[in-house]
């Protein structure tokens, strides 16, 4: 009896194991996410060119904005916070972010600039509305880990730099200009006459329009800024502006009533085109966007100097569309979603990098997210099902987004400029959210700096 009793008792203990191994395997066999890295741009913000600026690319009379100049305004605080609450939905679902996540859950380290500091409050507010620890900020200006270049780790060499990012255009700015010329031609209905000034500044006559002002490529600031001058360049920064106002005021078309969401998706693959030919450019990448791509690594293997960041399963660095076409051109990422064009950065999108357990091992997955372009200009954005454009991301020409963990370290590491990394890079410090003050609060008495307009024309210079 005791014999039969002994046997039973070991068949139980074997099928509880058995059943304990199965219950293992298929846990292990289950994708999971472990760890979120994302780099987001700053959320509508007012135009970064100065006044006079604007003023010398038409003769139309600009609207006036509630921020002062390069400021997050309150309605692109809304749409930042919008898009990182369907973020929360999307990790709470995937379980990195738990349901009574602490405010140590999500880390936030923002450029100290205000668009940067005020979308870093409002994304905090958006994936964490019960509460939050604020975002971490350099105290140095320009901050070496979004402005390396600018800060003066790495400088560009003038000629080899212009050389290269002519290089990167397909039959040269000659090229950029026939192969854009339908956008080139709206543009020109658009905005009417440049500004006399302007015109004389060219050797043209009076009246002349934006496709018959020639281009160039530059380098200014001591080295310190690359940019494309000329029609090419006001172009795409025209473009940029209009794209802030489309998302600025949903209740009419931007440029002045002209532009609606179909002649936007038109414009926009001519300010793409322009602003990745330079930011994408492999020496102008690797100068500008090698601390950061360091960084984002460091992050993702929870190796960062600031450990407040390693015990954090989202990590997010907060800048500009600068630097994630150069973290992107790094990699060779690229992306589309129906509407926009290749690459193209909406205001507040984010590069994320997900680390995943899967099969056995480590897994990086790269995506991309931002509003649909209809959302930018909705009056209801936070009532629309689609909000988020699907985008496709690849690798290379046709390479999937998904890479073993250590394939995707090594093919960062490779990509990496060592000789551009600021090692310097001191602890950041906590501040609260909001601490950048309230939105459009000071627009009307803020100074508009022209001083330099010549050495930014894109108005992308970091500005204390």
């Amino acid at each position: 009896m005791r014999k039969r009793s002994a046997c039973i008792l070991l068949s139980v203990v074997c099928c509880l194991l058995c059943l304990t191994s199965a219950a293992t395997a298929a846990d292990t066999s289950t994708p999971r996410l472990l760890k979120v890295v994302a780099l987001t741009r700053a959320g509508v913000s007012a135009p970064l060119q100065s006044d006079a600026m604007l003023d010398s690319w038409t003769e139309r009379t600009w609207p006036k904005w509630p921020a002062s100049r390069g400021e997050l305004t309150r309605r692109g605080a809304d749409l930042v916070s919008e898009l990182w609450g369907e973020l929360r939905n999307r990790y709470l679902a995937l379980g990195v972010l738990p349901g009574n996540a602490s405010p140590a859950a999500v880390y936030v380290r923002a450029d100290n600039l205000q668009p940067a500091r005020a979308t870093a409050s409002a994304l905090l507010r958006g994936i964490l509305p019960r509460g939050n620890s604020g975002y971490a900020i350099d105290s140095l200006t320009p901050d070496p880990l979004f402005h390396p270049v600018e800060n003066g780790m790495c400088i560009f060499h003038l000629a080899a730099t212009a050389k290269d990012v002519m290089d990167n255009m397909d039959g040269g700015l000659a090229g950029l200009n026939a192969e854009y010329a339908e956008q080139l031609s709206l543009l020109d209905s658009i905005v009417g006459s440049a500004d006399t000034e302007l015109c004389t500044r060219y050797s043209l006559p009076p009246g002349c329009r934006l496709s018959s002002i020639p281009s160039s490529v530059a380098i200014a600031r001591q080295g310190t800024r690359a940019f494309i001058l000329g029609g090419l360049g006001i172009a795409s920064s025209l473009t940029d502006v209009f794209l802030r106002e489309f998302s600025q005021w949903p209740s009419e078309p931007a440029a002045w009533g002209q532009a609606d969401t179909a002649t936007m998706r038109q414009i926009l693959s001519l300010h793409s085109a322009v602003f990745n030919a330079v930011q994408r450019t492999p020496s102008v990448a690797g100068a500008q966007g090698s601390t950061l791509l360091s960084e984002l690594i460091a992050a993702l293997e929870g190796h960062m100097t600031d450990s407040r960041a390693n015990r954090s399963p989202i990590v997010v660095f907060v800048g500009s569309d600068m630097n994630i076409a150069n973290v992107a051109a790094l990699l060779d990422i690229h992306w589309q979603a129906s509407g926009y064009p290749v690459d193209l950065i909406p205001p507040a999108a984010a590069l994320t990098f997900e680390l995943w357990q899967q099969d056995g091992g480590q897994v990086v997955r790269i995506k991309f997210f931002a509003h649909a372009l209809e959302t930018l200009h909705s009056s209801t954005p936070f009532e629309d099902e689609e909000s988020l454009a699907a985008f496709t991301v690849r690798l290379g020409k046709n390479g999937e987004p998904n890479l073993p963990a250590a394939d995707f370290y090594a093919r960062a590491r490779a990509a990496i400029r060592k000789d551009c990394i600021f090692t310097g890079l001191a602890l950041p410090q906590l501040v609260p959210v909001a601490s950048e003050g309230a939105l459009e609060s000071n627009a009307a008495t803020a100074p508009d700096d022209t001083e330099n307009d010549e050495e930014d024309p894109q108005g992308q210079a970091p500005r204390p």
